[in-house]
């Protein structure tokens, strides 16, 4: 309980903004990301200028979600959407609160100094009537719980390497996993001189691949997703599975302009 204490003491709570939110600020957040959302970069500057329509989703989303609402057992992608556009929203809210910035990892709240701790456990934000991180957000309450995983392309880090951010909807929330899925594994496979590589995302969250599917090794996972050369090779070297990785790009998605593309948001 002390140690729990003390962590909360070396994070900085953000601001709720003060202002009046109404039950369509989602409606009106929605509609603006998918304006903002240009494949894998946001066009913060529009959403600056529209700062207003964020602001009232984050009030919105401060007295509302799962908790305060007590949504029943059988809601489930309910929950899973809640969650997933809580997280987007408060980390573009965060880049906001604190540009300007090069990356995630430039963000250093609270005593945390290392890495991109700061910007993912250094901050809290006030969801569903709760003080949280965004690593307890993303870890205890969105993954732990559902444990698919697909649901790692729901959540959008700000950063390059990340899936592209979307509004997420219940209505064929199936098969909008797995379209992003597969379009984001298809989009993070590159050949070497030796074999094939993917992005290290994967091998991050290596457990939750096979740990929440019936996948034996990475190259077995992956072979339910891969095409052509790269599913010819997967299949020759799934037992010893030699698969690399490449670095994780952290530099900040920002776009000025770009045509956005509909599919991402809530197809």
């Amino acid at each position: 309980m002390l140690a729990f204490i003390s962590l909360l003491s070396c994070q900085e709570r953000l601001p709720v903004p003060k202002v009046a939110a109404s039950d369509d600020a989602g409606i009106a957040w929605y509609q603006l990301l998918r304006k903002a959302s240009h494949n894998q970069d946001v066009d913060y500057a529009l959403i600056k200028r529209q700062r207003i329509v964020l602001d009232q989703y984050m009030v919105w989303l401060a007295h509302h979600g799962p908790r305060t609402e007590k949504y029943s057992i059988r809601e489930e992608d309910r929950k899973i959407v809640f969650y997933a556009n809580a997280y987007n929203a408060a980390v573009i809210y965060a880049v906001l609160q604190n540009e300007p910035i090069e990356s995630v990892q430039d963000v250093h709240s609270g005593s945390f100094r290392y890495s991109n701790s700061g910007f993912f456990l250094g901050q809290l934000f006030l969801i569903d009537g709760e003080w949280m991180s965004l690593f307890h957000l993303e870890q205890d309450l969105f993954l732990s719980q559902f444990q698919d995983p697909r649901l790692h392309v729901m959540l959008n880090c700000a950063s390059k390497g990340c899936p592209p951010v979307r509004y997420w909807t219940e209505q064929g929330l199936e098969r909008q996993l797995d379209r992003a899925w597969t379009s984001y594994i298809e989009n993070n496979v590159r050949k070497t001189e030796s074999g094939w590589a993917v992005s290290e995302l994967f091998f991050w969250y290596e457990k939750d691949l096979i740990g929440w599917s019936d996948a034996e090794t990475l190259c077995d996972y992956f072979q339910r997703y891969a095409k052509g050369n790269f599913l010819t090779w997967l299949q020759e070297d799934r037992s010893s599975c030699t698969l690399q990785s490449f670095s994780y790009d952290w530099s900040l998605n920002d776009a000025s302009s770009s045509e956005p593309v509909s599919p991402q948001n809530g197809d």
